[in-house]
């Protein structure tokens, strides 16, 4: 009975010293670690970069330091102690080319998966459908159906298989079509995305088709159209075969950027970039396609490469270069902080010898963007931009940066000069990099 008794005193005096133990960690501000766990779950992407930007861009933290330059475009200590142990530069550039290594074996990895997948779709339709930087096509585990939509032309397109013989095939391939489409249209293409939301309306009623909507919608809109196909596939199945195309409404484009606006604005004042340059980076990279990837790897809204841009943007956004996942770059938030980190990179670092010039600077930037900054000094030589005029180094880059580049200069510059009377944009204080919103001379393009 003494012992008894012993032993239920033992548990009283370990259960106050317990409860002894979470009150000073209460009163100093520790969360237990089921709140953190509640915390955690309660936590989305959007959520969590709204917390990490409070310590992030505090006036005295360190991160908010790193966008403080030297002129020679090396990075400011916040204090005296700071980067005391920090590693040398051929440790840095060594990590970073590891970092490299491994993003060109994800890349390499993925790209062999999708070629092998891509085989056993043609085995079963006969063609294969590709994702490019501004066209979204998925396929169901079974590669029966697909979910794809053109950011650019502006349609939702999905499609399904079933094998003819059997005896439910037609109302197997509405079943999958229906599923297909509710997919693309449903409250959260990702975590805190809709990318489609007001951009198909409701047949008859003139506004957008409302969530409660999708499924009746979705049904309606697989039965109407041309009737299934029958064929003959190359692993020698007749199968039934129907697509589906739903136009997007006209104005699909601004409805995307009126999404993505706040996002855009928010980097644009973090690291002093114009929003017009942004938002003319997007269209040209993704046509605002959220979950754009390359033929060469790059992913998201401004097509990032996981081992070069945002590896390099990395370093000035968290404080230490990161190997970003495919996942992460699809964030919207995420991306265009990175893409316009890279942009403040391209200007402060690679071409800071023309910040006095910014409307050439933003020229050898923009090119920089798509081709990468040694491309495009190798093109330019050992010329003296000083000596030219802001359309004379345009005409110079049109004709010595690669043939991609130079179209892609034209549409960021033409895309600029639409996007100003939607930010309301001027040349601003603090985005130094100039717009081309209003041109102060006569240029084709300018």
């Amino acid at each position: 009975m003494a012992a008894e008794n012993g032993i239920r005193c033992t548990h009283v005096v370990l259960f106050l010293l317990f409860f002894y133990v979470r009150m000073v960690q209460a009163e100093a501000g520790e969360p237990s670690e089921t709140a953190r766990r509640l915390a955690q779950q309660q936590r989305t992407w959007q959520g969590m970069d709204a917390d990490s930007d409070q310590d992030r861009w505090a006036e005295k933290s360190k991160r908010i330091n790193r966008l403080r330059f030297e002129k020679e475009g090396k990075w400011r200590p916040t204090d005296d102690n700071e980067g005391a142990g920090d590693p040398s530069a051929e440790e840095v550039l060594a990590g970073m080319e590891r970092l490299r290594i491994e993003a060109e074996r994800r890349r390499k990895a993925a790209l062999l998966a999708w070629e092998g997948r891509a085989g056993e779709i043609h085995k079963k339709w006969g063609k294969v459908r590709r994702s490019n930087p501004a066209v979204y096509v998925e396929y169901t585990k079974n590669n029966d159906a697909f979910g794809g939509v053109d950011y650019e032309r502006g349609f939702i397109e999905v499609g399904a298989v079933s094998p003819a013989f059997f005896h439910d095939a037609s109302r197997r391939l509405e079943r999958l079509l229906s599923e297909r489409l509710s997919f693309l249209l449903r409250l959260e293409t990702m975590p805190g995305l809709r990318d489609l939301e007001g951009q198909v309306r409701m047949p008859g009623a003139g506004r957008g088709i409302r969530q409660a909507e999708v499924r009746e919608f979705s049904h309606f809109a697989v039965r109407s159209g041309e009737p299934a196909e029958t064929y003959t596939a190359p692993d020698g199945v007749q199968r039934l075969r129907k697509e589906v195309r739903i136009e997007l409404v006209p104005d699909h484009l601004q409805a995307r950027v009126s999404q993505y606006l706040p996002y855009v604005q928010k980097a644009s004042r973090i690291y002093e970039v114009s929003p017009e340059l942004i938002l003319a980076v997007i269209q040209a990279e993704s046509s605002f396609n959220p979950r754009a990837v390359s033929q060469a790897g790059a992913v998201g809204l401004m097509q990032l490469m996981p081992g070069s841009g945002a590896l390099e943007a990395s370093k000035l956004v968290y404080g230490e270069t990161r190997l970003l996942t495919r996942e992460e770059l699809y964030m919207p938030d995420k991306n265009i902080e990175l893409g316009a980190a890279y942009l403040r990179i391209l200007e402060t670092r690679h071409f800071r010898d023309h910040r006095a010039e910014p409307r050439k600077l933003l020229l050898l930037v923009i090119a920089g963007y798509n081709c990468g900054p040694r491309t495009v000094k190798t093109a330019l030589k050992d010329r003296d931009i000083r000596s030219l005029s802001t359309a004379e180094l345009y005409d110079l880059l049109i004709r010595v940066v690669p043939q991609e580049t130079q179209v892609y200069l034209q549409r960021v510059v033409q895309n600029m000069k639409n996007y100003g009377p939607i930010t309301g944009s001027t040349a601003r204080p603090g985005h130094r990099l100039a717009d081309f919103s209003k041109p102060h001379f006569a240029h084709p393009l300018l």
